[in-house]
């Protein structure tokens, strides 16, 4: 029988999954993680201790390894968490870990003891579907337990190496599971909390990573008028209504967030709500790439419920600028723009040229500042155009990891670019069709 390592956390969903493939034959082996050795916890909060997740490997004679990736997840779940909240967004670190960690490192240290498989006690299913010769990733059958949701950024290699054994069984058969076999985690209590964040504190969290308290700033109403003060923006998430501390003729709620000015919008309930939106960093499980309008389900939180939806690709149709545009690429890893003029459908590309700037990242533009980038832009419509005013509607794309794109959207919204039409794209590998070399 194939040989599988389980992860092991102490909790009972992992002792059972051990428990189970044990009992269908297979040759088990547990792997505990130590995840939390190089972040700062809140005082009086240790780290979860391997005694548990030891006690159940003995009782099932199997061995257990410590694997300590306490480097690998602070540098990759722990500060994508502080970016995203200093961003103004509201991140789910567990759906990052399970793609870098879990089902990353951990799947990869398997494999190189020898394992043929890694398992957890996740509530989810898999299924090989042959005629797309596609790994599935399916909800667990109970409906109150199901973590799919959590599960969703699982690559094909991935999915193909993994096994769920509670994805057809509920919690109640767990627990009786366990405590008939022994298992001092038949009882223990389920954990709720972010695990590098026990207390619930994040603000507190960040604090303590970064050196500085989250920045104070202003409210704001839709039309720009101070409300009051908030006590740090990183301490509200879109929708949130408690904790606002403004006495309001009507219930308001956090519409938006700035990370630049670090300003809250504020607005009634029904301004949160729209029947579409624009989602960026797709990652699909059940087919390639979406190529054609599909109808789906959707839920933008674990604990919602999903709509019917229609989902259209928009593709290059975001990237595709008018006739007679010049389109002005900068890539912050080569520091370099790239600039070309475009035909009606963009491509092919006539004619590009190639121009270094200062700046790292839109993050520090200092260097360069907004007249500063202005300037490339002249210089590289003077050299494709030979004229020496920029005569042309402006397409500007950032090429940076999503992390430093506040900066630059602060940059376009500069006033020095509200002279030309400057529409503005942000993110990793955005044009398909640039020549071969071009990007990194």
């Amino acid at each position: 029988m194939a040989r599988v390592f389980v992860g092991m956390s102490g909790g009972v969903d992992s002792s059972a999954a051990a428990l189970l493939l044990q009992r269908q034959g297979y040759e088990v082996e547990g792997v505990h993680l130590q995840l939390l050795g190089e972040l700062p916890l809140p005082e009086g909060c240790a780290a979860p201790a391997a005694e548990d997740a030891q006690a159940v490997a003995e009782k099932l004679g199997i061995p257990l390894h410590l694997l300590d990736l306490s480097r690998e997840f602070r540098e990759s779940v722990a500060a994508d968490f502080i970016r995203e909240y200093q961003a103004g967004r509201t991140p789910n670190p567990c759906i990052v870990c399970n793609r870098r960690i879990k089902f990353g490192a951990m799947l990869d240290a398997a494999l190189s003891l020898g394992g043929e498989y890694l398992a957890t006690g996740h509530y989810a299913r898999i299924r090989y579907d042959a005629p797309s010769g596609r790994w599935l990733l399916l909800r667990g059958t109970d409906p109150a337990r199901d973590q799919s949701y959590f599960l969703c950024r699982m690559t094909q290699f991935q999915l193909s190496r993994t096994l769920f054994p509670l994805g057809e069984m509920e919690k109640p058969a767990i627990r009786e599971l366990a405590e008939a076999a022994g298992l001092v985690t038949a009882r223990k209590r389920d954990s709720q909390d972010i695990c590098f964040v026990p207390d619930g504190d994040y603000a507190a969290f960040i604090a303590r990573c970064v050196g500085e308290e989250s920045p104070a700033g202003d409210f704001l109403d839709a039309e720009g008028k101070v409300l009051g003060r908030h006590k740090g923006f990183l301490r509200y998430t879109r929708g949130q209504h408690k904790g606002l501390g403004l006495v309001t003729e009507q219930p308001l709620y956090v519409q938006s967030k700035d990370p630049v000015t670090h300003a809250i919008r504020l607005g009634p309930d029904a301004d949160l709500y729209s029947r579409e939106a624009t989602v960026r960093d797709c990652h699909w499980i059940a087919l390639a790439d979406l190529t054609a309008p599909r109808r789906a389900t959707v839920k933008i939180r674990h604990s919602r419920r999903e709509c019917p939806a229609a989902l259209e690709p928009l593709g290059c149709k975001l990237l595709v600028p008018a006739h007679g545009s010049l389109c002005a690429w900068f890539d912050f890893g080569k520091k370099e723009a790239i600039a070309f003029r475009t035909d009606i459908d963009a491509l092919p590309i006539h004619e590009h040229t190639r121009l270094p700037f200062a700046s790292e990242h839109p993050g520090r533009m200092h260097a360069c500042g907004h007249d500063g980038h202005m300037a490339i832009l002249l210089e590289l419509a003077r050299r494709l155009s030979k004229a020496e005013s920029l005569r042309y509607n402006v397409l500007l794309v950032f090429q940076c990891a999503e992390e430093t794109t506040g900066g630059a959207k602060d940059i376009c919204d500069a006033g020095i670019f509200k002279k030309y039409r400057v529409k503005a794209i942000f993110g990793m590998h955005l044009w398909p069709g640039l020549p071969e070399g071009m990007i990194a």
